[in-house]
């Protein structure tokens, strides 16, 4: 494996599909290893696993969290490292419904009596900080805390420093961060969450621009999205189609497509690879589990 790869932890969307054996159940979750520096994306049900691997040894602990849907953090107070007493667990998120802050909510989720703890009780040190639009994280060799830009930000970095940089988007109910994950001239793209458009959405478009791979949204076909009936439009997800779209026109050299509906099984998904892939090579479903280098 290179030094910089991506792991999929978790690949589905809205509640666990314990069912699947070729792609998964876990809501979800994906980790970048950038050199030294372990970003996780989301905490659905997949970061329990993920957590499993992280010895009480590593001091430093960055999440990133998309949004705040539960399928998107219901793993959290199950993350093994929140309870070492000698780590940091640092969580960016956003604002709940753009204007309260994070710590309180994540308290007030995992609690009793639905949950059999408070989080204030778990030996680790917990960060919560607040995302905004265009802010970038960048990490330098040997450091466990990354300096903050806010937007604009005109930063020339090195490019052996690790840097995250995020956008906003109103493409998803009560909105999604995405984020763009760079380290010695290579990147990759997490957009879940993500409802795109015919011909790709030009924001996304351009935070994608080059990327070696976009993770993007694909939950629906697109009879399902375009269900005269029961229709899919405006519930904040994207197509096949719409991924691959938007992937080409960024000039991404691959796209991952991603948060799978638990409706679907292994037999219904990889006919809906085997379609992607006759659209674009460049195409592969998410599994969990799998583990791509971002610059094979």
């Amino acid at each position: 494996m290179s030094d910089f790869r991506v792991r999929f932890w978790g690949v589905r969307g809205a509640y666990a599909a314990p069912h699947s054996i070729e792609f998964g159940g876990m809501t979800p979750c994906v980790e970048v290893i950038a050199g030294e520096h372990r970003l996780i994306f989301d905490a659905g049900l997949g970061i329990i696993p993920l957590g499993r691997t992280i010895l009480p040894n590593e001091l430093d602990v960055t999440i990133f969290l998309s949004h705040l849907h539960r399928d998107h953090i219901e793993g959290f107070a199950f993350f093994a490292p929140l309870r070492y007493h000698n780590t940091t667990v640092r969580v960016y998120g956003p604002r709940v419904l753009g204007r309260e802050p994070l710590q309180p909510f994540l308290e007030a989720q995992f609690q009793p009596p639905t949950f059999p703890l408070f989080l204030n009780t778990m030996p680790a040190r917990r960060e919560v900080y607040h995302l905004r639009h265009g802010n970038i994280y960048r990490w330098r060799p040997g450091s466990g805390v990354p300096d903050v830009f806010e937007a604009p930000a005109q930063q020339a970095f090195d490019p052996e420093d690790v840097v995250v940089r995020t956008i906003y988007s109103t493409a998803h109910p009560q909105g999604v961060f995405l984020f763009r994950v760079e380290w010695r001239h290579h990147s990759v793209v997490y957009a879940t969450d993500f409802e795109s458009y015919a011909g790709g959405a030009r924001a996304l478009i351009r935070f994608a621009e080059g990327a070696d791979i976009l993770i993007h949204d694909a939950n629906y076909t697109e009879e399902e999205y375009m269900n005269p009936y029961f229709s899919r439009q405006g519930w904040g997800h994207s197509t096949p189609r719409m991924a691959i779209e938007t992937a080409q026109a960024a000039g991404a050299k691959r796209v991952v497509l991603f948060h799978h509906d638990p409706q679907h099984d292994d037999e219904f998904l990889l006919e809906m690879e085997r379609q992607a892939q006759d659209i674009w090579d460049g195409a592969v479903m998410a599994r969990e589990g799998m583990v791509l280098d971002v610059c094979p």
